[in-house]
């Protein structure tokens, strides 16, 4: 990777960003000559609303952008560092729904206090549509009203507003298909997300079977253990101290799973060898 990065500005939300969502190098210096674009400054400060959200992603300044640098931890409200720039847009364009929903909340409840009032969802709706008639928030704040009548919600409540009204959200997908669409294009973006998904699914898939598996050996250690074994390691305890029995029981299953794992690695150690 450092031979890759060599002429790209050092650092680690870049190398992170490539780790966490497998961005090959070719496509950072993509970024790289489109954040050069934009950078008026010629200096790595590109200017958050200006230039980030104006010029470069033709969305205009809401609620939604004014919470990018909060939510993504920049150094600066105003200024967009190379590094920053290629942190956001592939936070935002890996994002899936649930994860849009998420930035959602984090700008409804910034103070992290686990509740929100009708006023600010209200605020924040209409702010992001701009007030436009053809748009359902009033709708959807009604609905809100027969959730909880003292007007105050909570994360899965704003769940079941998606699930009841997901148009009033579009504003924040629209957020997203901006960056998508003008960054490294709708066509690539989609297909790194679905190959991303499905890595994800088989990481997902090797740690249910590993956790079987482990469970597996678990019962078979429990069976393994008999009360005669359980006896004779307690000796006299066994009759004086029954309430340990339980956790002398456990402990030997622990060892015995213990072993049964070391004798499975050295088995597939002399496969390999042979």
């Amino acid at each position: 990777m450092g031979n890759d990065l060599a002429n790209l500005p050092s650092d680690p939300r870049i190398e992170r960003c490539m780790e966490t969502y497998d961005i090959p190098p070719y496509k950072i210096k993509v970024l790289l000559e489109i954040y050069k674009l934009y950078d008026s400054s010629g200096k790595g400060n590109m200017l958050m609303v200006e230039e980030f959200c104006t010029r470069l992603l033709d969305f205009p300044r809401s609620a939604l952008t004014d919470a990018i640098p909060g939510f993504m931890e920049t150094r600066s409200e105003i200024h967009l560092t190379f590094g920053e720039f290629v942190d956001v847009v592939c936070t935002f364009a890996c994002m899936e729904q649930m994860e849009l929903i998420k930035f959602v909340w984090y700008i409804l409840d910034p103070r992290k206090v686990g509740t929100i009032e009708t006023h600010v969802i209200k605020v924040f709706f209409y702010s992001i549509w701009y007030n436009k008639p053809y748009s359902n928030v009033p709708q959807a704040l009604a609905y809100l009203k027969t959730i909880d009548e003292d007007g105050v919600y909570n994360y899965r409540e704003l769940e079941s507003l998606l699930s009841r009204y997901p148009f009033v959200f579009s504003p924040v997908y629209q957020l997203q298909q901006h960056i998508v669409s003008r960054t490294l294009g709708e066509s690539w973006w989609a297909g790194h997300k679905s190959r991303l998904t499905n890595v994800k699914l088989r990481k997902h898939e090797r740690a249910k079977k590993l956790a079987e598996k482990l469970k597996r050996e678990q019962q078979e250690a429990l069976e393994g253990v008999t009360d005669a074994m359980v006896r004779h390691k307690m000796g006299v305890r066994y009759h004086i101290c029954p309430w340990t029995i339980l956790r002398v029981r456990k402990r030997m299953v622990q060892i015995v799973a213990m072993e049964n794992e070391l004798e499975h690695q050295f088995i597939e150690m002399q496969k390999k060898q042979r």
